[in-house]
């Protein structure tokens, strides 16, 4: 970290001063576009984003924020755990940066390339070689800075969030019935997706409070027209906010032109790199 930047280490006691923080990355978001995607109000970010950290920290045991505090001030953090395949053990998995944050007066003075480095060294003492981070889509400049420092694409996440227009709450959702949830999932499952229910709201996007996630589309095991049946029955079905995840370009031309087809939009992309 430079000089005169102090890093702390901690876990939530330090939701109370990572709050602006994120705020902060949230409005962001909102000024390079939040994907094309409608967004919550901004009251209701911090405690959605609250809730979801309070599970990864459940989840993750070596789950950790960084807060970068300068001349007093706390000016940046990150957020960062570690992805293990089940009975996964010292030096495996895979080091996500789950958030980075900078304010935008501190930027431009290597807090975030030291809060970046920082995860990087926790990686290293875990003996863990792969790292990961996820990208809003349009975000070119964080998106560079990332390939800059030997990411490279993987997948694309793109999400479909219409809420119906009967007036319904825009965090809520179906509760559809489990034989009617068990069809859905066959289908999908014959089409080659992997049809699984996500609780939300999100924490930037709105969304249901039920989010339908169609795993990950590979060229070659689905056809786009399958797509089309099973988003066409989803929606029938009540759901509104649904995932796809496909390989990052230019990979997956044909899925890419059948989700924007579809109305999807890439909400996020996920880079990654070995050490």
């Amino acid at each position: 970290m430079r000089e005169g930047v102090e890093l702390i280490r901690g876990g939530l006691e330090l939701a109370p001063r990572i709050e602006p923080l994120w705020t902060a990355l949230f409005d962001h978001h909102l000024a390079v576009g939040a994907a094309g995607l409608a967004t919550i109000q901004r009251s209701e970010t911090w405690p959605r984003r609250l809730a979801h950290y309070r599970g990864l920290f459940a989840a993750h045991p070596e789950a950790e924020f960084l807060l970068a505090v300068r001349d007093g001030r706390d000016v940046g953090y990150a957020m960062r755990y570690v992805e293990r395949e089940a009975g996964g053990e010292h030096g495996d998995g895979t080091m996500l940066l789950e958030t980075l944050s900078v304010l935008p007066e501190a930027r431009g003075n290597g807090i975030g390339s030291g809060l970046m480095d920082a995860v990087d060294r926790a990686a290293r003492r875990s003996g863990i070689t792969r790292s990961a981070v996820e990208v809003l889509g349009g975000n070119s400049r964080a998106r560079d800075v990332y390939l800059e420092r030997g990411y490279a694409p993987s997948t694309e996440h793109w999400l479909r969030s219409e809420p119906p227009g009967t007036g319904a709450p825009p965090g809520s959702g179906p509760r559809a019935p489990e034989a009617v949830r068990a069809g859905l999932r066959r289908a999908a499952e014959e089409r080659g997706m992997a049809w699984t229910v996500l609780e939300g709201p999100d924490d930037t996007w709105v969304t249901a409070s039920e989010m339908v996630d169609l795993g990950c589309a590979v060229p070659g095991s689905i056809e786009a027209a399958d797509l089309e049946r099973s988003v066409s029955d989803i929606i029938a079905a009540g759901f509104w906010t649904l995932f796809v995840e496909i390989p990052a370009a230019p990979a997956a031309p044909e899925l890419r032109d059948a989700l924007r087809g579809l109305r999807f939009r890439m909400c996020t992309e996920r880079l990654e790199r070995d050490d």
